[in-house]
């Protein structure tokens, strides 16, 4: 379940059932930026913009606060760990990393937003195991974090 408050934490409702989401936790949520610019569409008010993603390997997003929520594509199905939202009003792209990738979604307001796998050789790089010249293991098994530089990206 997701709950939301929209008074500072006097009240809470409920903004997604485990239905909603496919029946898997969800441990990783993001608010997208606001739009107001009338001429880029959906306008989209403060803190309706939201990302969700599950231990189930899918993200979900709505524009309107949670309902309806919209499933989007393109992921490897581990478990997702991290999603940060452009943080720029009027933008809807976002990145997320699961246990096994790194993805982009350029535009999540189109009918079925697909993330982009940008993972490139995370899992290809190696390290040589205490220091011993040609005794190398795999460096990364896997992701559980990520952190996006948005500074100097335009609006």
């Amino acid at each position: 379940r997701i709950y939301r408050s929209i008074d500072e934490g006097k009240n809470w409702f409920q903004i997604a059932s485990p239905a909603d989401m496919n029946n898997s936790s969800v441990q990783a949520l993001s608010f997208g930026a606001p739009n107001s610019n009338s001429n880029i569409v959906p306008i989209v008010g403060d803190n309706n913009f939201i990302y969700a993603g599950t231990q189930g390997g899918r993200i979900y997003v709505s524009v309107n606060g949670g309902v309806p929520w919209k499933l989007t594509a393109g992921l490897d199905g581990s478990a997702v760990q991290r999603i940060i939202a452009n943080p720029i009003s009027s933008r809807f792209d976002a990145y997320a990393v699961t246990l096994r990738g790194v993805y982009y979604l350029p535009d999540a307001r189109v009918a079925t937003p697909v993330w982009q796998n940008i993972t490139g050789n995370l899992f290809s790089l190696q390290r040589t195991v205490l220091g011993v010249p040609g005794d190398l293991e795999q460096a990364i098994t896997e992701i559980t974090s990520l952190a996006v530089d948005w500074r100097g990206i335009g609006a």
